[in-house]
Order: C-alpha cells, then sequence, then structure tokens
C-alpha cells in the first residue's frame, strides 16, 4: 500500500515539473541535421515503439513527445501527427517537432530517410545492409530490420504474439491523439487484422503504442 501512495503522490505533482524532471537536455545531436541542436532524452518509462510514456494525471497516459509539443509550441491540428525531425523517438524537444499529416510522415520514414542518404541504421542500431533489410514486395518503399524481427520472434511467448508486439495503453494513447487505425498500423509496423482485434479486445474505436518497454520510475 506504500508504494501505491506514493504513486498516487507523484501525479498528484504539477505535471510540467514532473514532465521536466524526466527530461534530460543533454542528449545526442541528430548526425543527420546537427543544425537542429541536441535531443532532449526522455528517461522515464517508453513505450514498446521507443516513445515516452507521460503520466500527466492518474489514469491518463500519454506519448511525451505530444505532451511535449502541445504544452511548449501549441495544440495540434485534428489529423496531424508530430513527426520527429531529429528521428529519435525518445527525444522531446520542441525545437525537434513538427506538426504534420500522416500521410507526409510516412513519407519521411525509414525508406525515405535511406534513398536520401540521412540514415543507414534501424532505431536499435543495426545497420540496414543487403543481408539485414527486408522490402515488402506490396510497398517496396517499405524497409524493415531483420535483426529486430528475429529478435521479437525470439522474445515472444506461446500464445503471446499479440501482447507481445501491441500493448492497448499504447494503441488507445495514439487513438486518443487522432489517429486512425492505418496510421497507427504504420507506426507500430504491425498487421492491421491483428491491431484491429487489440482494439475491439480492449474496446477501442476503430480510430490509437506496445507495451512499456522500460518501465523505470512512473513519470
Amino acid at each position: 500500500m506504500n508504494g501505491t501512495r506514493k504513486h498516487y503522490s507523484r501525479l498528484k505533482s504539477d505535471p510540467a515539473e514532473r514532465f521536466e524532471r524526466y527530461t534530460d537536455r543533454n542528449g545526442p545531436v541528430p548526425k543527420g541535421r546537427p543544425a537542429l541542436g541536441q535531443c532532449w532524452e526522455w528517461t522515464a518509462s517508453r513505450f514498446q515503439s521507443g516513445y515516452g510514456a507521460f503520466h500527466p494525471r492518474h489514469g491518463e497516459t500519454v506519448t511525451a513527445h505530444r505532451y511535449a509539443y502541445e504544452s511548449l509550441v501549441g495544440s495540434i491540428i485534428i489529423g496531424l501527427v508530430v513527426d520527429h525531425l531529429c528521428r529519435n523517438r525518445g527525444c522531446v524537444n520542441p525545437d525537434h517537432l513538427e506538426a504534420v499529416t500522416n500521410e507526409e510522415n510516412l513519407r519521411r520514414g525509414i525508406g525515405y530517410r535511406l534513398r536520401n542518404g540521412m540514415s543507414d541504421r534501424c532505431t536499435n542500431g543495426h545497420r540496414y545492409t543487403p543481408e539485414n533489410t527486408y522490402r515488402a514486395p506490396s510497398d517496396p518503399r517499405s524497409v524493415r530490420c531483420r535483426a529486430c524481427a528475429r529478435s521479437r520472434d525470439q522474445n515472444r511467448s506461446p500464445g503471446a504474439i499479440v501482447l507481445a508486439e501491441i500493448d492497448p495503453v499504447e494503441v488507445k494513447s495514439m487513438h486518443d491523439s487522432g489517429m486512425g487505425a492505418t496510421a497507427i498500423r504504420a507506426a507500430l509496423g504491425v498487421g492491421l487484422p491483428r491491431l484491429r482485434r487489440v482494439m475491439d479486445e480492449n474496446k477501442i474505436p476503430r480510430r490509437g503504442p506496445g507495451r512499456v518497454a522500460n518501465r523505470k520510475e512512473v513519470a
């Protein structure tokens, strides 16, 4: 019970003060765009997708970068998503964030970066060699890391594939931010039928990331 009381006590404190507490402003400088300056690294919990997880109030979970944008830049027009110009999903520096359409966000994805010499590694640091790169026949522009896929397969337990890849909390956070099922599927890199199954099982309307991967101190 004592731990629970401490948990609630943290969530009752000022959200802006807690957000600042979990923000490291001395992060790395983006290799592809050094003019952006240093990233602000999120040091608390993260979703499996790599985005920061923030709890402004008890019972509410949002992505840290969206909270940063809305708090320090302005409201996000319905239908837009927040893109990381630094390509660092754990960054909450408002100068590294831009509200764009989902189509533009996808255009700026891994395949776009590779074609324009902006990145040669996945978000986990694996190099995109010919042996480690997969392109879907249905969309040759998409690029996937085989090493990451193998790692996910090895860490799955039988019968828990859905839970291993998609967390309802992350899905709901994306949904509440205005993203549709197709946009969420693309952001998480999962199949649409599997995503829809998770949304239906958790009563999330079909319009919303994986399990919190780094369960550090609750933010």
